[in-house]
């Protein structure tokens, strides 16, 4: 059984899950998901589901409070206005 595990949202490399004794901890490898990162979840499943509703509170237009950035226009995924 594997360590670590790779976290895909909408077809982007989101993070890394990493196998602890405890749960299963978050490494972001996106802007959107930093708030995020060093998260400690029971188990891979709920960490899913919370870069998933990270990715659906910034499609619906509830950034989080550390984005100082602008997004760009939403359409098939998510990106970062230049």
């Amino acid at each position: 059984m594997g360590n670590a595990f790779v976290v895909e949202v909408r077809g982007r490399h989101a993070g890394l899950l990493i196998r602890l004794d405890d749960g299963f901890r978050f490494l972001a490898s996106l802007p959107e998901v930093y708030d995020l990162d060093e998260q400690v979840f029971p188990d891979k499943a709920a960490a899913c589901a919370a870069v998933e509703a990270r990715f659906d509170a910034l499609q619906a237009g509830h950034l989080p409070a550390y984005a100082a950035f602008s997004l760009g226009r939403v359409d098939d995924g998510l990106r970062l206005a230049s």
